[in-house]
């Protein structure tokens, strides 16, 4: 079941932003956006409060460099979604 999704707006042009490809994950999603002063690399994460498997593929997409990979590109990024389920 997928958990992660990211719905743009149909005024930003395709041009504009690009899918990046998660490997086995259907509770993160992510875009980069082209803007003037750069690309932005946009994170959605649905974090599941009964198993860390989110989490730990953040970590290791991170650890291993492959967030760079799949942006081809050493931009900011700026992570969103659901982290409060830990604090409840």
């Amino acid at each position: 079941m997928v958990r992660s999704v990211m719905l743009i707006n149909v005024r930003l042009g395709t041009s504009a932003w690009s899918q990046l490809p998660i490997p086995r994950s259907l509770d993160l999603t992510a875009i980069t956006l082209r803007c003037r002063l750069g690309d932005l690399t946009l994170l959605n994460v649905y974090n599941q409060c009964e198993d860390m498997t989110t989490m730990d593929l953040i970590h290791k997409l991170r650890r291993d460099g492959r967030l760079r990979k799949l942006s081809q590109h050493d931009n900011p990024s700026l992570w969103a979604g659901d982290f409060n389920c830990h604090h409840s």
